[in-house]
Formats: structure tokens, C-alpha cells, sequence
């Protein structure tokens, strides 16, 4: 049966350039980056049905859009980070094929073609609005856009630490490009600000949230501080202490709820962004011929699996994200929620596919015509490295790859062997290790995985000369060391 799941996963296709556009349409991309599914309302299995959050998830805009489309809750990311896991949506192909493995000396191999680089060839004006330096030019995803607007020197003051903007800045910068907009468009708006969602801007204290969430404890959760000021640095200088220290800390763990009020507090700011997009696009007399794709680009932990943030591990906790497609002019065959297994690889194919436009790069598949074949053979191929420390740079302090289909989910730690294997369709927490009492399933698994990266196992060096200091230095910033 995994046979048939990873079929489409095990072979690059050959890029081919875009032919002419066949659909009269415009694309918008958005990426929640960091964000959780659970912060969004139109998901059933929200933070609501967590008994120590009493307050709720609160995303009308992400609502509305999600009535006219499709809301897929299995949905799977190929890396917990922003510049690997937005190079598969933008070429449709998984990290051993586009390249980007890492935070540092990676770039988009040449031999792949971009989302925009199509679109681009198409006739369309496109744009990308950046949130933050995790998604900077240098890793090559601006590859198409005839505007990449990464711009964040007057946006310094608006946030505490880090290289990046609040979403109204980005905003502004979209809605003013979208203005002067002549031809039909293709645009990615890209809202960092859930990442690290103890983090407070200006935004933040001058923003009025709903009144769903406490105010009463504005501060930045205990966890995280305790975290980010030494068991971060005491994980890396003892192999995982830190984690140990967590995981046997119970007041510490009490405090995990506190992050996700922050985290559905930057949600919703969010929200209200996207609505100032919808309602521009709406004055333009655009919306109905809109394709509109929200998904992030990874999930955050607060505290599962002894996992804070995100990158060191492949948990669903990290991996499972949001993903809402609203077709345009209402062409929508299927609507509503879909459980079946899908990619972010997905993306790609389902877009080009939508607007008429020929591809056969991607490993991906087209998710309106998958879902109304009521089939669920899919496999999500995943992978991290997360490296331990800024001075060692080529020493990963974790390094996984994992598969995962709808019913079972591998994980193997590339850096010691060990294996987990999960049942999760019975256990969906992957709480219960199976690799033991299954082998059979570890092998049949394990054999699917390796025929995936066999031919990808060999990659270049990292360029530790594009590892300057202030590269280390605004990735510090983003919580990514």
C-alpha cells in the first residue's frame, strides 16, 4: 500500500517553462508563518477544546474565506522552517530536490522553477511582501517577482528584537502595490508575526484584541523566558538536558497555556490584516476572480515532546498546518472540511493546474481534483536540521527525516539511528512508540523513506562564507538559534 502513497514522491519531474495563460484569474498567496492550525476558528479542533485555555480562537476574515473553499486538517509541511518549507511551496518539489536543507549557506537550486517564475512567464505582475528575514532574497525565493519587498530598516522600532515587520506594515506595502496593480496578478504576503509568539511589538500594545483573550497576564510566558534566556543554551551544551529539564519541570509546563494566548493573540491580529487585503481587493472589483491560498508554513510547540518553537524535531505539532483554498469565481466543485492527507508540495500543482498554466516539475498533486477522487494514498515526506549553536554551525544538534501517511508515521534520527514509529490514526499525540512491536511496518516504512532520498543522500557543502555575523545575528533575533 505505501508503495502506491509515495509513488509521486520518488522522482523529480523535468521543469518546463509556462505556456500561455488559458484562465482569467489573479493568485493570492498568503503564509500564516508559525501559525497553528488550532488558532484558527474554522477549524473544529481549535485551542477551545483545551480545558486549561479558557478563551477562544477568533479568525473571521480566515473564516469567510474558508466557507467558499476548501479547509484541509491534514495537511503537512516538508520542514519546520520558513526558508525550506516556502521553497516547496513555491517549486512544488521536497528540500533534497529544491536544495534548501538549511538555515545557512542554502539556496534554491537553479534546475527548479518557481510559482512566481511561471506566473511571471505567464503575463502577470507579481509581488511578494516579506515579513522577515527567514524568507530573505539570499536564499533565491524571490526567483520571479518583479517586486520582492523585503524592506525592514524603518520597521526596526515597531519590534522588540529580530529582523522583521508587523503585519500592518506589510500590509500597507501590499494594498499599495495591489493599487497600482494593471494585469491580472500574482502576489504572496508573507505575516511572521506569530513566530515566537512571546514576542511583543508595537502593535501589540496599541492593537485592541478580541475580548475573547485575557489581558490579565501580558507578559511574556515564563516558559519562554526561561527558555530562551538557558535551557536553549543548556540543550545545546549537553545534548538535550534542557528538554529533560522541562519535561520534568511541572510549574514550567503549567505555563505552556500562556504561549498559546500569545499565539492566538497574534492570530488575530493577522486576521484583521487580511481583511484590510480582502476588502482592497474587493473595492478593485477582485475578489470573485481570485484564487486565494492561506497556509503556514509550520506549526509551534509549547512544550510537546519537550519541543520549544519549532526546527529541532518532526512532530505533527510542528509539521501539521493550516491550508484553505478558495478558487476563483466560485468555481469551487468541492467545498468544506477535507481529512485526507495533503502536502504543502500540493500547492504548487493545484495553482498552476487552476490557471491553466503547464508544469511537470512538481512532485506534487492537484488538491481539487484529488479530493473529489475520494482518495486518501498520499505520503508527506518531512525533514530538519537544527544546528547547535551559532559557532558550530555544521554540527546539527538534531537531524531528522520522517514519513508520514495517513495511517502510520516514521521518524529517524540521522545523527544516532534510532527510529519511532507511530500509529497515528489511533494515536494522533504520537505518544505510543511502535518500532518495536511493528517491525514489519518500520521496514515497509523505512524502505519507502530511503527510496525517497537515496539518490539525494550526497549534497553540497555549505557555503559557511554566506555565515557572516550578522546573518547569525538576525537569526538569533528570529528565534532560529
Amino acid at each position: 500500500m505505501l508503495a502506491t502513497q509515495t509513488h509521486n514522491l520518488l522522482t523529480a519531474k523535468p521543469i518546463t517553462e509556462s505556456v500561455q495563460q488559458l484562465v482569467l484569474m489573479n493568485v493570492l498567496l498568503i503564509s500564516l508563518d508559525c501559525v497553528r492550525h488550532e488558532a484558527l476558528s474554522c477549524y473544529s479542533e481549535n485551542f477551545d477544546y483545551l480545558s486549561t485555555i479558557p478563551y477562544r480562537a477568533k479568525t473571521p476574515t480566515i473564516d469567510s474565506i474558508a466557507r467558499e473553499g476548501l479547509v484541509f486538517t491534514n495537511a503537512f509541511t516538508q520542514a519546520p522552517f520558513t526558508p525550506a518549507s516556502h521553497a516547496s511551496v513555491f517549486t512544488g518539489t521536497n528540500p533534497y530536490n529544491h536544495g534548501i536543507r538549511s538555515m545557512f549557506g542554502c539556496e534554491l537550486n537553479e534546475e527548479v522553477s518557481t510559482l512566481a517564475e511561471h506566473f511571471q512567464n505567464a503575463g502577470y505582475e507579481t509581488g511578494g511582501f516579506i515579513g522577515a528575514h527567514a524568507l530573505s532574497s539570499k536564499y533565491g525565493v524571490d526567483r520571479g517577482f518583479e517586486t520582492y519587498d523585503e524592506e525592514f530598516e524603518d520597521s526596526r522600532k515597531n519590534w522588540i528584537v529580530g529582523n522583521r515587520r508587523p503585519a500592518g506594515e506589510v500590509t500597507d506595502e501590499a494594498i499599495k502595490w495591489l493599487n497600482n496593480v494593471d494585469d491580472d496578478f500574482f502576489l504572496f504576503v508573507h505575516y511572521f508575526d506569530a513566530h515566537d509568539g512571546g514576542q511583543q511589538n508595537a502593535e501589540t500594545s496599541s492593537e485592541t484584541v478580541s475580548s475573547n483573550v485575557d489581558h490579565e497576564d501580558d507578559h511574556t510566558p515564563i516558559y519562554v523566558q526561561l527558555y530562551n534566556q538557558y535551557l536553549r543554551q543548556i540543550d545545546s551544551l549537553t545534548g538535550g538536558l534542557g528538554r529533560q529539564i522541562f519535561l520534568s519541570w511541572d510549574d514550567l509546563r503549567d505555563d505552556a497555556p500562556s504561549g498559546r494566548r500569545y499565539h492566538l493573540k497574534q492570530v488575530q491580529r493577522i486576521d484583521k490584516q487580511i481583511n484590510r487585503i480582502k476588502r482592497t481587493l474587493a473595492s478593485l472589483n477582485q475578489y470573485e476572480d481570485t484564487l486565494i491560498i492561506l497556509f503556514a508554513d509550520h506549526g509551534d510547540a509549547f512544550g510537546e515532546h519537550g519541543e520549544f518553537g519549532h526546527r529541532e524535531y518532526l512532530y505533527d505539532t510542528t509539521l501539521n498546518v493550516p491550508l484553505i483554498i478558495k478558487p476563483p469565481n466560485g468555481e469551487a466543485t468541492e467545498t468544506g472540511t477535507h481529512g485526507t492527507l495533503t502536502r504543502l508540495i500540493d500547492i504548487f500543482p493545484t495553482v498552476t493546474s487552476i490557471a491553466g498554466i503547464e508544469e511537470t516539475q512538481s512532485t506534487g498533486e492537484n488538491l481539487i481534483e484529488y479530493v473529489t477522487d475520494d482518495d486518501d494514498n498520499l505520503a508527506a515526506y518531512g525533514e530538519t536540521r537544527c544546528e547547535s549553536s551559532p559557532q558550530a554551525l555544521k554540527n546539527p544538534k538534531t537531524d531528522f527525516t520522517s514519513l508520514r501517511s495517513s495511517e502510520w508515521k516514521l521518524i529517524i534520527n540521522n545523527l544516532n539511528g534510532n527510529k519511532e514509529l507511530y500509529h497515528v490514526a489511533s494515536d494522533p499525540a504520537e505518544m505510543d512508540d511502535m518500532s518495536d512491536g511493528r517491525s514489519d511496518m518500520l521496514r515497509e516504512m523505512r524502505g519507502q523513506l530511503e527510496s525517497l532520498t537515496s539518490d539525494h543522500a550526497k549534497e553540497k557543502d555549505i557555503d559557511m562564507s554566506q555565515t557572516i555575523p550578522s546573518v547569525v545575528d538576525q537569526l538569533e533575533g528570529l528565534g532560529y538559534l
